[in-house]
């Protein structure tokens, strides 16, 4: 029998010019990033007191349609992710105005390059989502057999997700993930399998919480001393 992996999360308020104020960008190249949680040029997303990744939210008070910000930064680390690993993604901006997200989670973000001058004012914060690390799981023993448990304090909406892909190869961050059905959507502390699957790994994502709100994720993989 494994020894649990436990993950807790308490993340801090969504902010969404947290990572730039509300900017319009005259050209192609790099946003300011000199929001409430930046520093020296960089946006921590994730603190001591809040270990989680985070998704990054972009709101556009015009369209710009067929254009993109190139987000780059690290990863929170755990698994088989190395803590501070570089990370990127490419989100494509909306024909209207509104609000894009990224899909990965960032523990902090380095640079927001926009590809091309902005139509409107662009800002770029955190929204309600939040995720633990992977837990990689062991596929030596054929199909993975592991209990998850979510105990929750407060008002909070989760997702346990799991995956097939090297999440751990950063150059390939966007993984495929798959929702746990069981433990999709919950508000109340819950567990359930994973077994029958071959999966490389597994992960919280909490969905909407309220203030001071956590979750405590543990992983326990039948067959496997670690």
């Amino acid at each position: 029998m494994g020894i649990p992996a436990v993950f807790t999360l308490a993340p801090a308020t969504a902010d969404d010019d947290g990572i730039s104020v509300s900017q319009t960008p005259l050209a192609a190249g790099n946003l300011t990033i000199t929001g409430a949680l930046a520093s020296g040029g960089v946006a921590s997303l994730c603190t001591l007191a809040a270990p989680a990744e985070r998704q990054v939210l972009i709101t556009q008070a015009a369209g710009e349609g067929g254009k993109s910000i190139t987000l780059y930064g690290t990863a929170l680390g755990g698994g088989q992710t190395i803590a501070g690993a570089p990370k990127t993604e490419v989100v494509s901006l909306g024909a209207g105005a509104g609000t894009v997200v990224s899909v990965a989670g960032f523990s902090t973000i380095t640079r927001a390059a926009i590809s091309a001058a902005a139509s409107g004012a662009i800002k770029i914060g955190t929204n309600g989502v939040a995720f633990t690390p992977w837990q990689s799981l062991s596929t030596f023993f054929g199909p993975v057999d592991v209990g998850i448990a979510v105990a929750i304090t407060g008002t909070i909406n989760y997702t346990v997700q799991y995956t097939y892909d090297p999440f751990w190869d950063l150059a390939a961050e966007l993984v495929q993930t798959f929702n746990l059905p069981a433990l999709t959507g919950k508000t109340t502390t819950a567990d359930a399998p994973v077994s029958g699957l071959t999966v490389t790994g597994v992960r919280l994502q909490i969905n909407s919480f309220s203030a001071s709100a956590t979750a405590k994720l543990t992983v326990i993989q039948a067959g496997v001393h670690n």
